[in-house]
């Protein structure tokens, strides 16, 4: 039988060359959060932030048949340079139905750039969690390859 409890949980680390001011940056910019939000899957993509605590944002991305996929989401923490924190509601084809889920950065600074810890958190189930790790990652790849790109 499956778990219908929204106790699952995927952590991934990922350590950029730059530093966190530089990340903190790409993830409050609404035109840099834009260039690589999506990972790979990422095309004709579109963000929009009203970066601050209650504040809101979006990030979607037009796939190659032409159908827009985003998310979206409320500001629930910010600490300059530091931690991002907010709610996230998908609006794409995730396999399961919308749950309540957070997603939170944090952001630190160390001696060959800055270490970046992503918790996402409500996650229905285990194979839900699974591809969202994958997912996540490839993301933060992304996100470094545009810091490359972008410096």
């Amino acid at each position: 039988m499956a778990s219908t409890s929204m106790d699952h949980i995927v952590c991934v680390e990922h350590h950029f060359d730059a530093p966190a001011s530089r990340i903190f940056a790409a993830c409050s910019d609404p035109a840099q959060l834009a260039q690589w939000a999506w990972g790979s899957l990422g095309r004709l993509q579109r963000a929009e932030a009203d970066f601050r605590v209650g504040g809101s944002f979006l990030a979607e991305t037009t796939r190659p048949d032409g159908a827009v996929w985003s998310f979206e989401g409320t500001y629930t923490a910010i600490e300059p340079e530091a931690r991002i924190a907010h709610t996230l509601v998908w609006h794409a084809p995730m396999g399961y139905p919308a749950v309540p889920e957070h997603l939170e950065i944090a952001i630190a600074d160390d001696a060959s750039g800055s270490t970046l810890e992503l918790t996402h958190t409500g996650l229905p189930d285990q194979r839900s969690a699974d591809g969202h790790r994958e997912g996540w990652r490839n993301v933060l790849e992304t996100l470094e390859e545009f810091l490359r790109r972008s410096s």
